[in-house]
């Protein structure tokens, strides 16, 4: 009785565990996914930004 309330006890601990382990992993990859989106349309913003200032500064030469 005694020897199997501690393996469940075990089992349980390393089953929660696992979980823990899979959502964390998960969590990162959800947030650095999230992050690449972020830096993507960052990029896209500085680029048109700048595609404006050349259009501006060719426009001001003129």
């Amino acid at each position: 009785m005694f020897d199997s309330d501690i393996t469940s006890s075990t089992v349980q601990q390393d089953v929660s565990f696992r979980l823990f382990k899979t959502y964390t992993i998960w969590f990162h990859l959800k947030v650095e996914s999230v992050l690449f989106q972020f830096q993507f349309l960052l990029l896209i913003f500085l680029q048109k930004l700048m595609n404006v200032s050349t259009f501006y500064s060719l426009f001001l030469k003129i």
